[in-house]
């Protein structure tokens, strides 16, 4: 997760903040400020030892939370799979799905009949152009305590309350939508531990066999949709060592190709602020981003952005609504972060806050990258 994430107008800044637990540990809390003035105007904080493990706003003044908590010697939280709401003034806090949604005040827990279930949940599709809805992959859990099949749902976001939109053909499923926020893959396992991945045409359509790891011995992994609605892009993880490659579906032709493979590095897909793919990410020694669009207006605004900072990289962290804005964060092998306001009409960029501020760069060390040859 990224630690700051911007509101749709641009008005607000949601971040993750680490504080002391009770024990003297660190806990990551969720604080809300206002742009302009910097002033926190709501915060989040869930109980004892659980953490935020990341957020998403879903219209201007409202942010889902994911909590999570950590396990062993993990550093990261690992998710719950409930799903808290907070305003972006801090009030009608709740929680709107998950295991601890029984003890919770009725509107705040899903319902089917008299019976609460038993859910859990993570986040799929923050449906930008609806404001009061998000799709979720949901997993319900029998009285014995197994795991169903998954489904997706919309959630109301206010209520708690959802509607089933799709179910997984497979156990252990996630879910990816199109730019228009309907279901069309579907990735999990059953029993046999082989991973299988399922498209359909629309919601209407039956779910077909796409990839199955025991077959062909590679696994698809699903990524998003391109700008132009129809073109898919997966992640072809092949037997043996070496980089996954960057694949590319054509849903009208059901056609596949490769596209791209780094010689070192996976791709980690990039987002355009329409949830589209717009390119990949390699995390080599220095990260790199390469575009699919190189004369793109929002491309080569990125490529001004990272001759300004020449020894940083340049990561596109999110997005006004209107796809004017774009929240940047820069950060090299000397400095933690900082976070930028970008206007691509501008072409200007606002210094927001930065990550760790007690740190400074001047201060630190120069990293250096070693090839290591395997023997």
């Amino acid at each position: 997760m990224l630690f700051r994430s911007i509101s749709p107008t641009g008005a607000y800044i949601a971040e993750s903040v680490s504080i002391p637990d009770q024990d003297g540990r660190t806990k990551r809390v969720l604080a809300i400020r206002d742009r302009l003035t910097g002033k926190i105007t709501g915060h989040f904080n869930l109980a004892g030892k659980t953490d935020v493990e990341d957020f998403w706003w879903v219209n201007d003044h409202r942010v889902l939370i994911s909590a999570g908590e950590k396990s062993g010697l993990l550093e990261k939280p690992q998710p719950t799979g409930e799903i808290y709401a907070t305003n972006a003034d801090g009030s009608d806090q709740g929680i709107l799905i998950g295991y601890r949604a029984t003890t919770q005040q009725n509107g705040t827990h899903i319902t089917v009949g008299k019976r609460t279930e038993a859910n859990g949940a993570t986040m799929v599709d923050d449906l930008p152009d609806d404001d009061g809805h998000v799709i979720i992959a949901v997993w319900p859990h029998d009285e014995g305590g197994n795991s169903g099949f998954e489904k997706a749902a919309r959630l109301d976001v206010n209520s708690g309350q959802m509607n089933i939109v799709a179910s997984a053909p497979v156990r252990d499923a996630g879910f990816v939508t199109d730019l228009k926020g309907e279901v069309r893959f579907a990735i999990g396992s059953n029993q046999d531990n082989e991973t299988k991945t399922y498209y359909r045409d629309d919601v209407k359509s039956s779910w077909v066999l796409l990839n199955d790891e025991a077959v062909s011995q590679v696994i698809l992994t699903p990524l998003g949709f391109g700008a132009d609605g129809h073109t898919a892009y997966l992640r072809r993880q092949d037997t043996g060592d070496g980089p996954d490659t960057l694949v590319a579906y054509d849903t009208t032709s059901h056609t596949m190709k490769d596209v791209l493979r780094d010689p070192v590095a996976d791709p980690v897909a990039v987002y355009g602020p329409h949830h589209e793919v717009i390119g990949v990410r390699y995390e080599d020694a220095k990260p790199r981003v390469v575009f699919f669009n190189e004369q793109g207006d929002l491309e080569k605004s990125f490529r001004a952005l990272e001759a300004s900072f020449a020894d940083q990289a340049v990561v596109l962290a999110g997005f006004t609504g209107d796809g004017k804005r774009a929240l940047i964060f820069t950060y090299s092998d000397r400095s933690p972060g900082d976070y930028y306001l970008f206007d691509l009409e501008s072409k200007k960029a606002v210094h927001l806050m930065s990550h760790r501020d007690w740190i400074d760069p001047d201060r630190m060390g120069v990293q250096h990258a070693v090839d290591r040859k395997s023997v």
